[in-house]
């Protein structure tokens, strides 16, 4: 599998996905936004908009940027590339742009956080079994880390087309602040497309590839030391890198 990201203008997690990537045996090339006209998009598999603050952290920023991915000819290769079947994830900013762009479900659009702040946490996210998501075939549950000024999802999206929600500790989908960073109604963390290819959330998996960058893996360290466990070797968000890499490689053959 072939993944390229891109980065440029603000979009500043570029590098941590190219990371996601390559821990699964993907190794990606990283390109300039200014630079992606002269790169021929179907000798990749996956195109990558990553999390970060292109041209600021609103919703503004993801019209901006995907007026520019838009622009002909560009626009068009994006189309091409699309319809061709490969697969594109948007994370954060770049799920706010694939809003913009309209490849993800009609009639959606992200608002400012109903606490009125930039929200940085650590989240739930349920996993929906009834969606055609490739990201999160075969996932129960996951936690991430959020980083959004305007992440509150808005429209009515169809059930199977939102392959995440914000949960609270018992696993139930929720509403409730702060499980729920941003009030997103029914809890809806992501889109896909209903081809399951085109992928979008607002919670950032590349800044939980290692066990150890969640907040509390030292209690869970000496946790699986006093009862003689193995101790973690991933972080939950790798699963998503993996899950992407493994859904292509099977459509393929």
């Amino acid at each position: 599998m072939k993944p390229l990201i891109l980065t440029g203008h603000g979009l500043n997690c570029a590098r941590e996905m190219a990371l996601g990537f390559h821990l699964v045996g993907a190794p990606a090339l990283v390109v300039h936004l200014n630079d992606l006209p002269q790169i021929k998009l179907l000798d990749y598999d996956i195109l990558v908009l990553p999390g970060g603050f292109s041209f600021g952290d609103h919703l503004g920023s993801g019209r901006a940027l995907s007026q520019r991915l838009l622009r002909a000819p560009l626009g068009q290769a994006i189309r091409q590339f699309v319809d061709s079947g490969r697969l594109v994830w948007g994370v954060c900013n770049g799920f706010q742009t694939l809003v913009q762009m309209g490849l993800l479900p009609q009639g959606c659009t992200l608002a400012p956080n109903q606490s009125g702040r930039f929200e940085c946490r650590w989240v739930r996210l349920a996993v929906n079994p009834h969606s055609p998501c490739l990201f999160t075939r075969g996932l129960t549950h996951l936690e991430l880390p959020v980083r959004h000024g305007e992440g509150r999802l808005l429209g009515s999206p169809p059930s199977e087309c939102v392959p995440l929600r914000y949960a609270d500790a018992s696993g139930a989908p929720t509403q409730q602040y702060p499980d729920n960073p941003n009030g997103s109604p029914l809890g809806a963390a992501a889109l896909c497309d209903p081809s399951g290819r085109i992928f979008g959330l607002m919670p950032h998996p590349e800044a939980f590839l290692r066990w150890t960058q969640h907040p509390t893996w030292t209690k869970t360290r000496d946790l699986c030391q006093r009862q003689g466990l193995p101790l973690p070797t991933d972080g939950q968000g790798l699963s998503l890198f993996r899950a992407a890499v493994s859904s292509r490689i099977a459509t393929t053959l």
